[in-house]
């Protein structure tokens, strides 16, 4: 998957979650911490790509389970102090965990688990090449792409309209 498909499709759970969770927040700071999260298995692991014989890149430490499990905990810590301390942010550490398991999910449609079960099958990543043809030669990648950009444009018009976050949809008069 490539950034479009990651950021959108994760902003796209992640609104429909806080939605339903009926939990009022900052679309700017939702839509940066999700975002940020979405796409950090990828900024950690591509400029360390070359050190692995990776020249473009790849799919390392950041796209296994551990990491996304040693993400989930601490996140989970931080979520229980702020809760505690009945801190407003406290909903954000949580959105940057699903953020970073959206990512792993849709890469492993692309893949499969040899990197996310590391070390399973040997402490050796296998290698594999990051390549943009990737994007035309599969019909996954680019689905995904075009569903991360209609859930993107179709957040940006929310949030032009002022109905991204729920509130600001509180405070207009409902109709009926």
């Amino acid at each position: 998957m490539f950034p479009l498909g990651h950021v959108g499709i994760a902003l796209g759970v992640g609104f429909l979650i806080m939605r339903y969770l009926k939990s009022s927040w900052d679309p700017k700071l939702f839509i940066v911490i999700l975002g940020v999260a979405s796409l950090t298995p990828d900024l950690i692991d591509k400029p360390m790509g070359p050190l692995f014989g990776l020249p473009f890149g790849g799919r390392l430490f950041a796209h296994t389970l551990v990491f996304a499990f040693i993400v989930m905990a601490v996140c989970l810590v931080l979520w229980l102090r702020w809760s505690k301390k009945g801190t407003a942010v406290s909903i954000w550490p949580l959105l940057f965990s699903l953020g970073v398991w959206v990512h792993l999910l849709l890469d492993l449609s692309l893949e499969g688990n040899a990197v996310l079960l590391w070390p399973a099958y040997g402490v050796a990543f296998p290698s594999g090449e990051f390549s943009w043809g990737h994007l035309t030669a599969s019909p996954v990648a680019i689905a995904g792409e075009v569903v991360g950009a209609i859930i993107l444009v179709y957040l940006l018009v929310l949030l032009l309209l002022g109905r991204f976050a729920l509130a600001e949809r509180e405070d207009r008069p409902e109709n009926g």
